[in-house]
């Protein structure tokens, strides 16, 4: 791909098990119609750049609820702030994919219904390798699509370095479409592992690793969630090793915490203050 790659709307893209597709810097796929990326487990797709240097604009889906799908793939050396893979009123099922070699946001999702599931997000710097302020994060968003979905199971995510977070998101109340945290591997960072400013389900997960770090200059902490915005937050069957805290909860938000377990608390394991 030598630059900007359009799906027209009405149009679909498919993408067949053991591509490789090759990107020149600052190229990238844009999609409005349908866009299909599914391949095996033996023989994966992978999104790359051009070898040797430089980074590409990744894939950016807008105004497509058409069922897009990306499996078994690997997607790497894209580099933008709109995300490996953006969504701007779109729908997207992500599974099995590696997002990995990029210090930049791997999702970003804007009023979108997206599936994360069974997936891989490589640490956001390799060792020694300075992060982003706030930039430097797995998934990142806000709003979801009426009668839509956010789920996100069965991932692991690499460490976040600085003050970034796993997953950054601001959404809605109940009875409307809430963020669903399932089930993942969080293995550390320097500031929060979930920033959430919506009502948010969130069970079955192992958080570890958690504890503010140099390169995290901002006046909190680090925490398994940051829990504000008035919200309401669930937090069930979650496990929670060597953190700092366990969640703040904060500008008028409740927490339902029931049946977590905790090892290795060095701060407050629930705490209510600001920095």
């Amino acid at each position: 791909i030598t630059g900007e790659l359009t799906i027209p709307a009405d149009i679909t893209l498919t993408i067949l098990p053991g591509t490789t597709v090759f990107f020149d810097p600052a190229a990238k796929v844009l999609a409005k119609g349908r866009f299909i990326a599914e391949g095996s487990e033996y023989e994966p797709i992978r999104f790359t750049r051009m070898p040797g240097n430089g980074t590409w604009s990744g894939i950016q889906l807008i105004n497509s609820y058409d069922d897009n799908s990306i499996s078994h793939a690997i997607i790497e050396y894209a580099r933008t702030n709109d995300g490996t893979i953006g969504l701007q009123k779109s729908n997207l099922l992500l599974e099995a994919v590696t997002l990995d070699n990029t210090i930049l946001e791997r999702i970003r999702t804007v009023d979108s219904s997206l599936i994360v599931r069974n997936c891989i997000f490589t640490d956001t710097c390799n060792p020694g390798q300075a992060p982003t302020d706030n930039q430097s994060e797995h998934i990142v968003g806000r709003g979801i699509a009426p009668d839509g979905w956010l789920i996100i199971e069965n991932n692991i995510f690499g460490r976040t370095p600085g003050h970034n977070d796993a997953i950054d998101f601001d959404g809605p109340s109940r009875p409307e479409p809430i963020p669903q945290i399932l089930n993942n591997i969080f293995m550390g960072g320097g500031d929060d592992a979930l920033d959430i400013g919506s009502d948010a389900h969130i069970e079955g997960n192992l958080f570890m690793n958690y504890t503010k770090d140099q390169y995290n200059k901002a006046s909190g902490e680090s925490n398994g969630i940051s829990a504000g915005a008035g919200r309401e937050f669930v937090m069930v069957r979650n496990i929670f090793h060597n953190i700092q805290h366990i969640a703040q909860v904060k500008d008028g938000s409740f927490l339902t915490f029931v049946n977590n377990t905790a090892s290795k608390v060095s701060g407050a394991a629930i705490y209510f203050e600001l920095g």
